[in-house]
């Protein structure tokens, strides 16, 4: 009995260490990967600001070109300005009478 006791202690010693060692292990790695993630993390913040920053100016220029098609189609009383329209059984011919209307 006490034999058994005895084999039974280290091998629990055995798993105790083992598993110390994977715990220190894998705390030298996070130690290790920590930074490498901190710069990627503030790296895709600031990717993200400037999508952010370049989606609000690219709808601004849009509604810029929107306001100046609005107003030339406006002021040419409503007439579609620079549009093409395909023929009827044209492939790659379009009629530009609309477009030299000017």
């Amino acid at each position: 009995e006490r034999d058994r006791r005895g084999r039974l202690a280290n091998e629990e010693l055995a798993t105790a260490r083992a598993e110390h060692r994977l715990l220190r292990e894998a705390s030298v790695e996070w130690q290790t990967r920590r930074p490498q993630l901190v710069d990627l993390i503030e790296e895709l913040r600031h990717g993200n600001r400037e999508g952010t920053a370049s989606h609000s100016e690219l709808l601004d220029r849009l509604a810029t070109v929107r306001s100046a098609v609005d107003h030339l189609s406006a002021a040419s009383g409503g007439a579609r300005v620079g549009t093409r329209r395909r023929r009827a059984g044209a492939d790659d011919d379009y009629d530009d009478d609309e477009a030299d209307d000017d």
